[in-house]
């Protein structure tokens, strides 16, 4: 399966879609936020917004041992 392209304007409308405040409609945005970026943020409507508006820093993955002691 081939990653999906970051289209720059169905990111700013699906961020549009982040503010409703329709629960199911936050939802949808994220997955297709996920489907539409390639990259997986999680289910929080913060970390995408922020994602939408240039502001978030990914997070480098955590280490085995990181995982083991946490």
């Amino acid at each position: 399966m081939a990653k999906a392209q970051k289209n720059p304007a169905a990111v700013a409308a699906l961020g549009e879609a982040l503010n409703d405040s329709d629960p199911a409609m936050q939802y949808r945005a994220v997955l297709s936020l996920q489907q539409a970026t390639g990259k997986d943020l999680g289910n929080s409507v913060d970390r995408w917004q922020q994602y939408v508006k240039g502001e978030h820093r990914e997070q480098p993955a955590p280490s085995m041992a990181d995982r083991v002691h946490h």
